[in-house]
C-alpha cells in the first residue's frame, strides 16, 4: 500500500503500473478534494451523477451558491479518453443562486468519458470539483 500526505487542494488520481520499463495508465480518473479550497465562495457541486444509455449520456447535478452569481455559460465539461472536448451546454446567461438542480444530455459514441461542471464568467472558465468518469 502506498500513501502520501498532500496539502489542501483538488487532485486527480488513477492507477498506473510499470512493466518492462513502460508505464500503463488504468482508467477511470477520479477527483478528491482535501480540506477546503482557498477562496471557494462561488457555486459548489452538491450532487453529480450520470445515466448512460446506448445513445449517450445524461448528467444530473445540483449546485449551491451563496448570493447571486451571473454566468455567461454553464456546461457539463465532458472529455473522452483522448482528451477531445464533448461538452454539453446546460444554459447561457444564467443567474446561479441558492440550491438549484440541472440535467443535460448528449449523444456520444461508446467509450470512457470524464465529466465535471464548468462555468464561463468574465472571460474565463472555472471547473468545479468533483469530476467523475463513466463508461458508455
Amino acid at each position: 500500500m502506498a500513501s502520501r500526505t498532500l496539502p489542501n487542494g483538488a487532485y486527480s488520481y488513477h492507477v498506473a503500473y510499470l512493466r518492462d520499463g513502460d508505464w500503463t495508465d488504468l482508467w477511470p480518473t477520479d477527483w478528491v478534494v482535501i480540506g477546503s479550497l482557498p477562496g471557494a465562495t462561488g457555486p459548489r457541486v452538491t450532487r453529480l451523477s450520470a445515466t448512460r444509455s446506448r445513445r449517450g449520456l445524461t448528467v444530473s447535478f445540483g449546485l449551491s451558491t451563496d448570493g447571486v452569481l451571473r454566468v455567461g455559460r454553464l456546461n457539463v465539461a465532458v472529455r473522452n479518453r483522448a482528451g477531445a472536448v464533448c461538452d454539453v451546454v446546460v444554459g447561457t446567461s444564467l443567474s446561479l443562486s441558492g440550491v438549484q438542480s440541472f440535467t443535460a444530455s448528449r449523444a456520444l459514441p461508446p467509450g470512457m468519458y470524464t465529466y465535471r461542471i464548468a462555468y464561463y464568467r468574465q472571460g474565463s472558465w472555472t471547473d468545479l470539483q468533483p469530476g467523475k468518469s463513466v463508461q458508455i
